[in-house]
Order: C-alpha cells, then structure tokens, then sequence
C-alpha cells in the first residue's frame, strides 16, 4: 500500500500545478449587484458609481411609509440629494459652507417652511440632517439645515421653518432637497426614515418634488470576479476571443482606463494588496487582446505591466510591455527571467491616455500552466530523506543562502537558512510542498512529502 501513495501524490502535486493559477483568466465571471434610490434624488453614491453597491447595498432603501406604501430610509454613511446640483461645499471650516451649491428642480414659489415625517436610531453618536437650498439664475439664495436629534422608533411629525439665518427675500426657480446620515465612529449602526415631506406656506409643491417616495428608480451592477477597475472604464463585453465574455475597457475624460487583480491604499507607495501567489522566476505570460486607440496615446499608450512582489506586498520588480492597436484579436506573449523567487504577482492593463482608446483583454494563463511545471527554468536536486515526517538533507557541495517551502496554493509555510545542510519540517502539516533552494548558482526545487 505505502508502494502505491507516493505515486498517487506525486501524480496530485502535477495535476495541481497543471490546473489554471490566474482566478477568471477568461472574464467568464461576474456579480451583479442591485439597489435603487428615489426618483429625482439622483445626487447619491449609487448614481455617482454603481458599483459602490458592491461595498453596501443598503445604505439607500425603501421602508413602509407613513399611511402609505414606501418611505426611504437612509443607513449610517447613506445620502441623497435633488438631481442636478452644481457646485461643492467648502469643508475647510468647522461647519461646511454649501453657498457655493446651487441647481436642484425648478420651482418657483417662496415657501416658509417644510414638513414631514421621520423615524431615527441609532446605536451610538450620529447626526441625521436635512438640507434645503434655493437658487436663482444659478446662485445660492438661501441656505438652510435641520437636524433630527430625538430618537424616534415610530413616525413623527417635524417641521422647521425657512427663517435662520434669514427668511427667503426672493423667489427661487429652482430647490434643492437633501438628506444625509452620518457618525464619525463606524462601529455605529442606525436609520434615518424619511416620508410625505412638503413645503409650507405656499399654493403648490414642486412637479418632481417626489415627496411621498413612491417613485423610484432600479439601478444595478456587474463586476468581474476578483479583478479591480473604476466601474466606469470597465465593462463586460460578448466579444470574445474565446468562451462567451471577454473585458473591455476604456479611457474617459475623467478617468485612464485601468485593470488589475490587485490594488494599492496608498500611490506614493509600492505596497500592493491581493495579487496572485507566484514563486516562477522564469516564465511566459500569454493573453489575447484588441485595441483601438483614439486621441493622442504617444505620451500614455496602452500598456501591461507585471509587477512581482515580496511576502510584504512590495513591488520589487516591474515589467511594462507596451499594446499595439490591433483590429482583430492578437497573441501577446511576455516573458521574464528574474534573478529572485517572487511571492505573488499583479497583472495590470491600461487602455492608454487617448479619450475613447478600448482595449479588449480575454485568455491569459502562464505557458507554466500548460506544461505542468511551476517553472519552467527552475533546476531540479535531489533532498533526502522524502518522504519525511521530520526532516530532510541537502547536498553537502551546495551553499545555499535561502531555504523556502512553498505549499500547493504558493503561500510560503517556512523560511530559513540551512543549518547543517539540515531542515527541519516537524511542525508542518502532512501533504505535498514545493522546496525552493536559493544559492549563488541559481535557484533549485523539488517536491517535498511531509508524512
């Protein structure tokens, strides 16, 4: 029986390393995620990028409403806002200036006040606040805030008045309407409920006023599975060089095209966050692609660029490969030959500087993957005894600098120098790993079987 085990997990530790490493290397894929928000109050996150559903869904929500179908509620971190609003606040004081803000719905009354009805708790500190701006000829005439303060488990009636700092001395033709939640510690959970909100001391409402909330609008979006991008540069695509879907994305006015399996925090840093696990010094790195440039892309083109990583995230090396426009879909091959063993790897696509320019990116693997061999260039040597259950013995005519062990899923489980051409593997769990020796001469592996 013992004859017949470590075939069987020599032939394991092949297929293993046989099977594809790059996670949805096809765009095969994707989630979608689906939230919606009150008709008119279009200045939310989800409007802004749909894909901020994808972090919460549930910061803007429909809620039964007062004597009446629907209300919205808005979670901790939640706001909406009337549609077309122009301007920014200016946050460089204790209390932001929203003199700047101006647009919203037409509207041509001058009311006094507004009235409603509101749910509020929340589990720790947190604010609750309602903001009224009226402009004129696209300027700010008048300000005005609210702040939901008592806790309320049921509907209750509010109403302020438009009088502080100063009552409306002209008539608008255009308001603005907002709701925001917030609370500076975000271990801080709660509800804003908002319903049946109408404006006082006047003869009609706005037409697109939606006060009662019970029109809204459905949004939703598709994201490729473990793949980083700004949702609106990136998007599924049927034109495939293989399989059903392929990526396309794309440089806009406001944004360069961009696509990753990894992420930074900080970009004045080369820390990386995710990425995949890679300890290949030498391999070939192969993807099908179409590119269409548009503009000027001579200071920017589209480029790949690999980026291979120490145990800390670190970019310790860079590759950038330069696209060429191509119509139909094309074979790319980059190679690379380093002179240190890698711990994960991030491949990054961009479409190039050129407003307009696409690139379309589909069918990406390592040719390591094709032939069964973590690297392709990596010299085989021989340890004994293995299998062990303690330890094993390395050749007494190499120096070796660095020993690392590699589990089947690239992770690193030991790290050390030899000692006494000695190492020692009691504490790791039974199963198959990749011996990585680093020496003068090169780096050296084998298959280790830990009993």
């Amino acid at each position: 029986m013992k004859k017949l085990i470590l075939p069987f997990l020599l032939l394991c530790a092949t297929l293993l390393s046989a099977q594809s490493t790059i996670p949805n290397a096809g765009f095969e894929n994707w989630t979608t995620a689906e939230g919606c928000y009150p008709t008119n109050y279009a200045t939310n996150p989800y409007a802004f990028d749909p894909q901020d559903l994808f972090s919460n869904a549930s910061l803007i929500t429909k809620a039964a409403g007062y004597e009446s179908p629907t209300g919205v509620e808005l979670k901790i971190g939640g706001m909406i806002g009337s549609s077309n609003i122009s301007g920014e606040p200016d946050s460089s004081g204790d209390v932001p200036d929203f003199s700047n803000i101006h647009g919203g719905i037409p509207y041509d009354q001058k009311p006094t006040g507004i009235k409603g009805y509101y749910k509020w708790q929340a589990s720790g500190e947190a604010m609750g606040t309602m903001i009224v701006i009226f402009s004129k000829n696209g300027a700010n005439i008048g300000t005005y805030m609210h702040m939901f303060s008592d806790a309320a488990d049921e509907y209750t009636a509010f109403e302020f008045n438009f009088d502080t700092p100063a009552e409306l001395t002209e008539t608008p033709d255009s308001v603005i309407i907002g709701f925001i939640h917030m609370a500076n510690d975000p271990e801080v959970s709660g509800a804003l409920t908002i319903d049946k909100i109408e404006f006082t001391g006047v003869e009609s409402q706005p037409e697109l006023l939606n006060g009662d909330f019970e029109e809204w609008v459905e949004v939703s979006a598709e994201k490729a599975d473990n793949w980083y991008y700004v949702y609106k540069t990136g998007k599924k695509t049927d034109d495939a060089y293989a399989g059903q879907y392929a990526f396309e994305l794309t440089t806009t006015e406001d944004y360069g095209g961009n696509l990753s399996n990894g992420y930074q925090e900080d970009y004045s840093s080369d820390i990386f966050f995710e990425g995949l696990p890679f300890t290949n010094q030498r391999d070939v790195f192969e993807f099908y692609y179409k590119l269409t440039e548009a503009g000027d892309c001579s200071e920017h083109p589209s480029h790949l660029y690999l980026k291979f990583l120490n145990d800390a995230g670190e970019a310790l090396h860079t590759i950038g490969h330069q696209l060429h426009p191509s119509a139909e879909y094309k074979k790319e091959e980059v190679s690379f030959d380093l002179r240190f063993v890698p711990a994960k790897i991030v491949m990054n696509f961009t479409s190039g500087s050129g407003v307009g320019s696409v690139l379309k990116v589909d069918e990406m693997c390592f040719q390591s993957e094709q032939s069964g061999l973590n690297d392709i260039s990596t010299k085989e040597i021989s340890i004994y005894p293995n299998p062990t259950d303690k330890g094993f013995y390395l050749p007494k005519n190499l120096a070796i600098n660095e020993v690392r062990i590699i589990n089947l899923q690239g992770a690193e489980v030991l790290n050390g120098s030899d000692k006494n051409n000695y190492v020692d593997v009691s504490s790791l769990a039974k199963g198959v790993y990749i011996v990585l020796l680093n020496s003068k001469e090169g780096v050296y592996k084998n298959k280790l079987i830990k009993k």
